[in-house]
Parts: C-alpha cells; sequence; structure tokens
C-alpha cells in the first residue's frame, strides 16, 4: 500500500524558513509519495516542475478546500492544467462536486472527453449505485471520499465495510484523507493520503510508530508558536509517519488480489 503525504506544496507556498526547513526533512528521510491540490498550485503552476523534489506525486483538484472557504474551481481550467503537467505526476484526480454525485460524474466525462483518465470519486453520503455503476463501467483505480470530519467511526467503517464489498478485488482502491490509522489498517487499501504528518503537532500531538501501526499521544493543550521546539516535534512526526508508511508498503493491497 502506497501512502502518500498530503500538503507538500506548503513547503514552498507558506514563505518561512520554517517550512522550508519541513519540506526539506520529507526529503532527508525518504518519503517517496505527496499528494498536492490543484486549488493551491493554480496561482503558481511552476510548482511541479521546479520545487517537487518527491519522486511520486498525486494531484487532487482541492475541490474540498475550495468549498470550504468559498471557492469554486473552472472544470476547463483544472483540465487544462493537468495536460500540462501530465509529466510531473503519476496520478490524479477527478474534480468533484461536493455534495452533488451526478455532477462529479458529469466531470469524469467530460475529462474522459479530452484524452485524460482521472481517477473517479465516491463519496459518503451519496447513491450506493454510482459507486456500482464505476464497476460495472471497468473503472480499474477508484477513490473513496467525504470522511474528513465524519467523527463517528461506526458510521465510517461501516461505509468502508460496504464499498470494499461493492469494489471487486482486482479495482485499486484509494483513501482520500485517511487520518485515521485505525482505518488505514483495517482496510486493504492501494493507496491513501494523510496530512496527519503535519499536523499533528499543530494539534498538540507527537506520533509513535508501534508495532505496525501508529498512535498519538497528546502533550499540550494549545498549539506552540513555531519554534525550536515546534520544529522537533514535526520532524519528529515525520519520521514516525515514514516508518508507518514503509510498514504499510510491505502489505499486499486490494488491486492486486486482496491481502
Amino acid at each position: 500500500m502506497k501512502l502518500y503525504f498530503a500538503g507538500i506544496e506548503r513547503g514552498v507556498f507558506v514563505k518561512s524558513k520554517y517550512a522550508s526547513q519541513i519540506y526539506d526533512a520529507l526529503i532527508q528521510h525518504g518519503v517517496q509519495y505527496g499528494l498536492t491540490s490543484y486549488f493551491y498550485l493554480k496561482k503558481d503552476p511552476s510548482f511541479l516542475t521546479r520545487e517537487v523534489r518527491i519522486p511520486h506525486i498525486f494531484l487532487d483538484s482541492g475541490a474540498f478546500s475550495a468549498y470550504n472557504s468559498g471557492a469554486s474551481i473552472k472544470l476547463e481550467e483544472y483540465t487544462e492544467f493537468v495536460k500540462a503537467h501530465q509529466k510531473s505526476i503519476d496520478v490524479f484526480a477527478n474534480l468533484d462536486v461536493i455534495g452533488d454525485a451526478e455532477a462529479t460524474l458529469d466531470n469524469q466525462k467530460a475529462m474522459e472527453k479530452e484524452g485524460l483518465e482521472p481517477m473517479p470519486a465516491f463519496h459518503m453520503g451519496e447513491d450506493w449505485q454510482f459507486l456500482k455503476d464505476y464497476m460495472d463501467n471497468g473503472y480499474k483505480y477508484i477513490g473513496l471520499g467525504g470522511l474528513v470530519g465524519k467523527r463517528a467511526y461506526t458510521f465510517r467503517s461501516a461505509f468502508l465495510r460496504k464499498c470494499f464489498e461493492i469494489i471487486p478485488k482486482k479495482v485499486k482502491v484509494h483513501g482520500f484523507g485517511m487520518t485515521s490509522p485505525r482505518l488505514l489498517d483495517i482496510f486493504p487499501w492501494y493507496s491513501a493520503d494523510s496530512i496527519n504528518w503535519i499536523m499533528g503537532e499543530m494539534r498538540g500531538r507527537l506520533y509513535i510508530y508501534d508495532r505496525g501501526t501508529i498512535r498519538n499521544l497528546r502533550y499540550h493543550k494549545k498549539p506552540q508558536p513555531m519554534t525550536g521546539q515546534r520544529m522537533a516535534a514535526d520532524k519528529w512526526n515525520i519520521i514516525q509517519w515514514k516508518k508507518y508508511a514503509d510498514h504499510l508498503e510491505l502489505r499486499k493491497p486490494w488491486g492486486t488480489g486482496g491481502i
């Protein structure tokens, strides 16, 4: 299984020595998979050719970030961006429309008409028929999302359990925003992305890789300023998440016959 470190663009677009050092730490500790979003790159698309030193890049549309900030993403512009940077990315997702599975499907078909092969996305709360139709139409790699911000573990696990019942073992499955180690450990993903490697310290958590999983220890109630202590904590978290990613990569994932 491949674990993509999400939010790698922060080390470039956040203009600070601190952000730059964190990005350098990813490279230093051998992170191989990174996820970045068109929503953040559209103002400076040269990032993909100028700055990226992580070999395998997943491009997300950033529709969720745009939705939360009240912004919008134009399908035509996203499509042209993908066309211009295909050589720099391994995988790119469809432009999903939050809360509208039909419009998301329309975007999928529109990008395909342009000769592209975006990863389709199915979200928690959407009609199950959409997922079944994706499978009937022969898609070999699909993303599951809509779980960010959903705190009830039982609801998320029930949703994913049904997804894996519908999705054949020959189909690769990506988990968008998989910040729950329990969900990463239990389900046989082909790939997933998480931003916890950088968000942990901001939430007052140190992570530790422990016997095949990763857990966190809360050590302060409020985020601390960008001090040497915070830098040390972030670098520690990167090391622990890289160890966890290395462990996950040893698993035989869904899409290769299951575990």
